[in-house]
């Protein structure tokens, strides 16, 4: 899948999807919003050429009103009609062997579970499950205990930590590490799973873009199955996601 299909599918998801839900007529979007909350870098022309085409009206079933701003700046902003009449041609995507899939609901048997850590945390050492505070921790670590599957903290710092493991806190995150520093960090998570988990065929993910981008390559290659639930939702659409599976 291209760089221009995913923000687009992105977009629909995130944006049109619940907004047609909600009953609007018209929504209108700012560049600089997806480019934030698709954790992207230096990528938006890619997103103003990506929403601004004939391409995204057909996929998405919506109508260009207006396009202010700079042609391809942050501030680009776009109002479309998104009514009733319109409708969207975009094919539910096809699962393969090559691509993570992703569903609102998730069957966690034989799967295990990777939580990416956050920046809310104790102020002591702790074991890894009670180390860190955030809802978007707390939340993934019900849902694998609740369904009584192996699961792992992703941590930007210590890599691949099992759960009773004590471990200090720490202010280190891979959000501002460089490429190859996150591939690095990736091949050292990668070897300790597979040794911790030679078995392994499922990974249920719950983590941001910058832990699991290179992580899921190597997995999918691997021939393990991979599924990201809350993949393409804010971070307030996370909460309630969680929210309504506690």
């Amino acid at each position: 899948m291209s760089q221009a299909d995913r923000i687009r599918n992105f977009v629909i998801e995130a944006y049109l999807e619940p907004s047609r839900k909600r009953g609007l007529d018209q929504i209108e979007l700012r560049a600089g919003d997806i480019h934030r909350a698709m954790e992207l870098k230096n990528a938006m022309p890619a997103v103003c050429s990506a929403i601004g085409s004939t391409k995204f009206e057909v996929q998405a079933g919506v109508k260009t009103i207006a396009r202010t701003g700079p042609s391809n700046g942050s501030n680009a902003r776009f109002r479309f009609s998104i009514g009733p009449g319109l409708q969207a041609r975009r094919e539910p995507p096809i699962p393969s062997a090559n691509q993570p899939t992703c569903k609102p609901d998730v069957n966690f048997t034989g799967a295990v579970v990777l939580i990416s850590c956050v920046k809310s945390k104790l102020s002591h050492e702790a074991a890894a499950r009670d180390l860190y505070t955030s809802p978007l921790f707390t939340g993934p670590r019900g849902l694998a205990e609740g369904n009584r599957v192996r699961w792992y903290v992703l941590s930007a710092l210590y890599g691949l930590v099992a759960p009773q493991s004590v471990i200090a806190p720490y202010d280190f995150t891979l959000n501002t590490r460089g490429v190859s520093e996150r591939r690095e960090w990736t091949d050292r998570v990668f070897r300790a799973l597979i040794l911790a988990e030679p078995d392994l065929r499922r990974v249920i993910m719950f983590a941001g873009h910058r832990y699991r981008e290179f992580l899921t390559l190597k997995l999918l290659e691997r021939g393990i199955h991979v599924d990201v639930p809350m993949e393409g939702l804010r971070q307030g659409e996370q909460l309630a996601w969680l929210a309504e599976r506690s």
